[in-house]
């Protein structure tokens, strides 16, 4: 687990060139259509960002070097909790490892702001992973789609306590009048997730600024 935390440090640049790139485009267009973008926003933007980055790397995605096919991969456990009993440490993990996640989305984007919403995005990008470990011999395990699920749930619930603590206050982590903004930028998270998932299938192989992979 160690060195797959230092591995995903290989993809801090290109993260950090996609944030660069996507935050000058944004605040462009936002500062000729007099959008507010909070500094706030964009901070959390980019802990967001490097979070996501990070999860992708630990969650071993495929990518151009080592994606493979083969009926002999494709090994999917449809079984709830089959592994409870040797594993409750894993089923922890995958909770605690989507808590950030659930609490980020609605902080940062008001389209997120719904339970339903975030649970939702949640559970679509944990079956994205758990699709694509299919294809770099990782185990599929439906346990993990549901921990993670239940981890975005609860890290939707911890942002809801900060938001009856804080009230309105939370609000100056999103874009102002999001929900009359152009699409694109209503799709930011969405937008950004999508390319951090190409730069990490067609970049990584190349990305090897600090080699932790190969320890």
């Amino acid at each position: 687990m160690l060195f797959e935390l230092l591995a995903a440090l290989d993809q801090c640049a290109s993260t950090l060139a996609l944030l660069l790139v996507w935050e000058t485009i944004l605040l462009i267009y936002a500062g000729r259509n007099r959008i507010k973008i909070p500094v706030l926003h964009v901070a959390g933007t980019a802990v967001f960002l490097f979070f996501i980055t990070a999860m992708l790397t630990v969650a071993g995605v495929p990518n151009l070097s080592t994606f493979q096919t083969g009926p002999e991969m494709y090994a999917v456990n449809f079984q709830l909790f089959e592994s409870w009993a040797d594993f409750q440490g894993l089923y922890i993990a995958n909770i605690v490892m989507f808590v950030p996640m659930g609490f980020l989305l609605p902080l940062l984007w008001a389209n997120c702001s719904r339970l339903w919403k975030t649970v939702l995005f949640c559970f679509v990008f944990s079956l994205v992973i758990e699709l694509m470990q299919l294809f770099n011999y990782r185990a599929t395990d439906i346990d993990d789609l549901l921990m993670n699920t239940i981890g975005g749930a609860v890290g939707y619930a911890v942002y809801k306590a900060v938001y009856l603590i804080g009230g309105r206050a939370v609000r100056v982590f999103r874009i102002g009048a999001e929900e009359a903004a152009p699409m694109w930028i209503r799709c930011e998270t969405a937008i950004l997730i999508f390319c951090i998932l190409l730069l990490q299938f067609f970049a990584e192989p190349y990305m090897s600024v600090f080699s932790f992979s190969s320890i």
